[in-house]
């Protein structure tokens, strides 16, 4: 059990060291759409507008917006992997024929 929380906590702290030299003018489907001149505004900004959350200090709202994603990130392999362990040992459980 000691060695995910490692290994989880050397992720956050090598994240919270490069964050800083993320770039500030990421490429993202915006840029596009602005470049080819389309104007339509979003249905929906998402939780995490502009990879951040509702903070005073940039670095620090950047590092938690960072640290969610990460998170969920993390969960949904997690549940996958583990559905398809399961279903790998029902699989292999189940008796073959010797005909």
């Amino acid at each position: 059990m000691k060695k995910p929380i490692l290994v989880v906590a050397l992720v956050v702290v090598v994240f919270a060291v490069l964050l800083p030299f993320a770039s500030k003018t990421p490429d993202s489907v915006q840029k596009l759409a602005a470049n080819s001149g389309e104007q339509q505004q979003p249905v929906w900004n998402g939780l995490m507008t502009n990879y951040s959350v509702a903070l005073g200090n940039p670095y620090v709202s950047t590092l938690i917006a960072g640290l969610l994603g990460l998170g969920i990130v993390m969960a949904a392999s997690l549940t996958l992997c583990s559905a398809m362990s399961q279903k790998k040992q029902v699989e292999t459980a189940k008796p073959k024929d010797t005909k």
